[in-house]
């Protein structure tokens, strides 16, 4: 069956009927919990209270029955304007959050084992299955903690079909290897892959011979590079970055051209929401992705001689990544990636937008020049 993507903090926004017939269907497996959120929008064309003070603003407003809109409960979390959503009979929408239940979750994937063959816990997230062929390991990536068993040279020599609960965690934190057996949780929930079959293959995979210091086969942060041959590559690296508006200097280097003013001003805007997120003390997943059309609107509203579009933003700031990537590359040697220091990713409604990455980036102060 056809299944929404299964993340922790995922968010739908304005959710079909058909889609909560199927997390109706999850919760009862036990795999995710859910809220569904009724809101509306401190700025929408459609309200009659249009325009608010900030007409450009994209706050949302949770109604919650415990609120009292005669005492100005309600109030915008981006603007802090009242709204009024009864009096002003505001267009409402709803918003679909959920996430994975671990143990739920656990408790499908050892009932999928034990049909299987017999099964003994060696740790947290880590399974033996007596296979008809053989024994094989399963290894649920986000819950196990040995290293051992991360390892790409246990992987290597002993049967062993990985799953991840969490669907990004498997496109984009698992090791990019042909031979590893892999799979995701909503996989094999709606049949694309079988688990048995998964095993079978596990244990008649070929391995590299492994002539050099394992990497993990998951990283808890970004997905460890690794080539034939093997580089030498810090997964924990990280880079120092300092910004005065008028030059970006990462690890010391001047990382931009003198003719970059456009790509300055854009870096501007996801810099100044980066220290608002980091004085906030907002955890690193909950660092604020801002869209293409929302840089668009900001870079506009401080540059009104200056006309751009969306367009013209995502083309700046991809030529903005890319120009730093390769010139740390060339003149440090990093293992810098295009998203390093800008990531490129999709935020909780599903729309692709921008950040400094929280992960990978260092604050340092600028220096007198």
């Amino acid at each position: 069956m056809k299944m929404l993507m299964l993340e922790s903090g995922w968010s739908v926004d304005r959710p079909s009927d058909a889609l909560l017939l199927e997390v109706a269907k999850l919760e009862e497996m036990g795999v995710i919990t859910s809220d569904l959120y009724t809101y509306v929008l401190c700025s929408n064309p459609e309200d009659r209270d249009y325009p608010p003070p900030n007409h450009l603003c994209s706050g949302r407003v949770r109604l919650v029955d415990s609120l009292d809109e005669g005492a100005d409960d309600y109030r915008c979390p981006e603007c802090n304007h009242p709204v009024y959503p009864e009096y002003d009979e505001k267009q409402t929408f709803q918003e679909l959050c959920y996430r994975v239940d671990q143990e739920g979750a656990l408790s499908f994937l050892q009932e999928e084992i034990e049909a299987i063959g017999s099964m003994r816990a060696l740790t947290d997230g880590v399974y033996r299955c007596d296979h008809a062929d053989g024994e094989v390991i399963v290894c649920v990536v986000e819950v196990c903690e040995h290293p051992k068993y991360l390892s790409r040279d246990y992987v290597a020599s002993t049967p062993t079909v990985v799953v991840a609960l969490h669907d990004r965690n498997a496109e984009l934190r698992l090791l990019e290897e042909p031979w590893l057996i892999k799979t995701s949780l909503s996989q094999l929930i709606r049949g694309d892959q079988d688990l048995a079959s998964l095993m079978r293959d596990a244990l008649h995979a070929q391995p590299p011979v492994l002539t050099h210091t394992s990497v993990p086969i998951y990283n808890k942060v970004i997905t460890p590079l690794y080539h034939h041959p093997p580089e030498q590559v810090d997964s924990d690296v990280q880079f120092q970055v300092a910004f005065n508006g008028e030059q970006i200097l990462i690890n010391g280097i001047e990382a931009t051209g003198a003719k970059a003013t456009a790509q300055l001003k854009i870096f501007g805007i996801l810099w100044r929401q980066f220290l608002k997120d980091v004085m906030g003390n907002k955890p690193a997943d909950e660092h604020q992705i801002i869209t293409a059309d929302k840089l668009t609107d900001a870079f506009q509203s401080e540059n009104a001689d200056e006309v751009v579009d969306a367009v013209t933003v995502r083309r700046y700031l991809n030529r903005l990544r890319k120009m730093m990537m390769e010139l740390i590359r060339k003149q440090l040697g990093l293992p810098i990636m295009q998203d390093s220091i800008i990531e490129n990713l999709k935020n909780r409604r599903g729309q692709q937008g921008y950040r400094i990455n929280p992960h990978m980036v260092l604050i340092r102060a600028p220096q007198s020049r």
